[in-house]
This record gives structure tokens, C-alpha cells and sequence, in this order.
């Protein structure tokens, strides 16, 4: 089952389950260097360079996203802490909730700052970061009926990539709604009958998404499709079923 990243009560944009927490955070934060710079949010610049930069945030130092992202990472770090059983301790635990209280209040500054009622961010994009959105007016998110543009690119180092885009257009954007591209993959001796086939089904949510094969798979071949998701978990039809040869 699709899980959907969104609040689970009224009265906090948060899930209540820790590691939920984690996830959605982690989402959050993601999408968020992806996209700042087009929702004008202080501090944050289109990237420019190699290495994936293109399309993406860069973040100032000491800017209050900067700052977020120190506290995310403060939270990340304990939290891993105080769930291992190797060193899960009373103190290791109040750390971890201390870590947490002061990194949810800084999400929620941020989020009443700079995404709730930024102009700048569509409606759709606020219910893929997982935010709730405040209409004045009906706005409505439907199932997609179309399929992403995919391009499979063998890496040297057994490693894959799978770029994305919409159909209709060259831009790494994703259309109104949508959270991600679900992508199924799988190593097969012959080409599947339909995505269903394929072991691997992932989230992708932004683009190139890596796989990381073991060494000894070279010369095999993988098979990958994609589909588009909505902010409500709901999936597009899949596309034609790429293959690519690991090198």
C-alpha cells in the first residue's frame, strides 16, 4: 500500500509516530531544497554547475532554512541513537525528544513564514510537501491519467540512472499534484509481461534517481518502468517498461 505524506490529525501538520516523523521531515526538507528557489524563499538561489546542481537550491549559510536543516540533521543523528538497542539509554532518549521539540518548532515557524500562504507555492505543492492548505476555493488534485518521460542511463560502478520529466514538456518540474515518480525495477532473465513483475517499487521525488547494483550483477539487465503519483497516493497508468544493461 502507497502510504500518503500528509498530517494525521487537525490539530498538528505532523505525524504522530516518530519514525513517520522522520519520513515526512526528510520529504520536507528534500522538496524544499528542490523548489526554494523558485518559491522565493530567503537565503535560497537557483544552483547553477555540475554534480546535479542544476535545478536545485543552494542554501546561504546561516539562513533560516540553513538553520532548519541543522536542526533536521541534530534530530536525524539522535534519533538513530535512541532507536538502536546498541545504544538506546534514558539519556540518549531525552536528547533525542529535546532534538525534536526544538526542530518541530522551527518547522512550524517555517512553515507559517514562507509556505502556508506563499504565493509562490501552488496548492498541489503544498499538499505534496505533506502541508496542509487553507482554500478560499475549491482546488482539486486528479488521479493522473498520463505517463512520465523516462531515460535509463547505465553508470560505470554498477550504479543506474533513471531521469524523468513530463511528457509534455523538457522541464524537471513536476506537474500540479504530483508527489513523485513510482519507479518498479528488477534484474530479469527475459522482459517482463508488466511493471507488476518487477521486485522494486520506489518513490522518487526528484530526478535522476539512482539504483546502486552489487558489482557482481554487471553484464545482467535490469527492467524499469515509472508512473506518475498524486499528492493523495494515487497512481498513473505505467509507462513503457525500459532496459538497460549493467555496466
Amino acid at each position: 500500500m502507497t502510504k500518503k505524506l500528509s498530517a494525521t490529525t487537525r490539530r498538528d501538520i505532523f505525524p504522530l509516530a516518530e519514525a513517520k516523523f522522520k519520513v515526512w521531515s526528510d520529504h520536507f526538507i528534500e522538496d524544499t531544497v528542490a523548489n526554494g528557489y523558485k518559491w522565493n524563499i530567503p537565503g535560497m538561489t537557483e544552483g547553477s554547475g555540475g554534480g546535479g546542481g542544476i535545478g536545485r537550491s543552494i542554501v546561504a549559510p546561516n539562513s533560516v532554512f540553513a538553520n532548519l536543516q541543522s536542526l533536521q540533521q541534530d534530530f536525524n543523528t539522535k534519533f538513530e541513537i535512541a532507536t538502536n538497542p546498541a545504544t538506546r539509554t534514558s539519556p540518549a532518549i531525552v536528547e533525542k525528544n529535546n532534538a525534536m521539540t526544538a526542530y518541530q518548532k522551527a518547522l512550524r515557524d517555517f512553515i507559517g513564514s514562507y509556505v502556508a500562504r506563499n504565493p509562490a507555492i501552488t496548492d498541489g505543492e503544498r499538499e505534496a510537501l505533506g502541508v496542509p492548505v487553507h482554500k478560499t476555493t475549491h482546488s482539486t488534485i486528479h488521479k493522473p491519467d498520463y505517463i512520465p518521460q523516462g531515460d535509463i542511463i547505465s553508470i560505470s560502478g554498477s550504479r543506474v540512472e533513471v531521469h524523468y520529466h513530463d511528457l509534455n514538456t523538457d522541464s524537471s518540474a513536476k506537474p500540479y499534484g504530483m508527489l513523485g515518480v513510482v519507479v518498479a525495477y528488477g534484474i530479469l532473465g527475459s522482459h517482463p509481461g508488466s511493471p507488476e513483475e518487477l521486485s522494486h517499487h520506489e518513490l522518487a521525488t526528484r530526478t535522476p534517481f539512482t539504483i546502486q547494483f552489487d558489482a557482481s550483477n554487471g553484464g545482467r539487465t535490469v527492467y524499469v518502468s515509472l508512473c506518475w503519483q498524486n499528492a493523495r497516493g494515487e497512481r498513473g497508468p505505467w509507462s513503457p517498461i525500459y532496459s538497460v544493461i549493467i555496466s
